[in-house]
């Protein structure tokens, strides 16, 4: 938004000559004691900090004014997103975790593995911060709360016991690939390494 110009006579009263104040007036410091000194200007003017300082008086000023009407229209939007939860990332993240919900041998929840993983390295469910989902050359990621939500809420297959049924040594990689981030590290996950960890290779 560009900025729009507004008359300096709407900034600051009418009363408060600026140009007759020089440099060392119109410091903080300086200005509380001319304030002090003036007795025309009334209590709501003396305790007014207008921190101004006029280097150059043939300098052209600006100020910078928003459109209250956009900010509450961006604000409402964020509150309908967090509450309603209807905005691109979150439709992709309540997708994602739909299919996996669906899937028949989706029996163990993500969560449950990773949590693991946590405890070894002394982290925390609330230091997620970022997530990387990867399927079928689809590459999507997601912050803070919908990585949260994510990993909370997504589901894999059980692992398979290799054996004379499961014999296939790819029967514990799964269709996809998720990257979990933390403040303290990263974790790359699409398969199980044995029965009780998860990883990537």
């Amino acid at each position: 938004m560009d900025p729009i110009i507004v008359p300096l006579d709407i900034l600051l009263p009418p009363y408060l000559d600026t140009d007759s104040l020089d440099e060392t007036i119109l410091d903080t410091n300086s200005l509380d004691e001319y304030l002090l000194d003036d007795k025309s200007l009334d209590e709501d003017t003396l305790y007014t900090n207008f921190n101004y300082k006029n280097n150059n008086k043939n300098v052209k000023k600006t100020y910078l004014v928003y459109d209250e009407a956009e900010e509450m229209s961006n604000e409402i939007n964020d509150f309908n997103c967090h509450l309603y939860k209807n905005n691109n990332n979150w439709l992709s993240a309540k997708t994602i975790v739909s299919y996996s919900l669906k899937q028949h041998n989706s029996k163990s929840f993500f969560w449950d593995y990773l949590d693991i993983l946590f405890k070894n390295n002394a982290d925390d469910f609330n230091n997620i911060k970022k997530v990387i989902y990867s399927i079928d050359n689809i590459i999507l990621e997601f912050n803070n709360t919908i990585a949260k939500y994510i990993v909370d809420n997504l589901k894999i297959n059980n692992f398979k016991h290799s054996g004379y049924i499961f014999s296939n040594t790819d029967n514990n990689v799964w269709d996809f690939k998720i990257v979990v981030i933390t403040s303290k590290n990263v974790y790359s996950s699409n398969r199980y390494i044995d029965e009780n960890t998860i990883g990537c290779y």
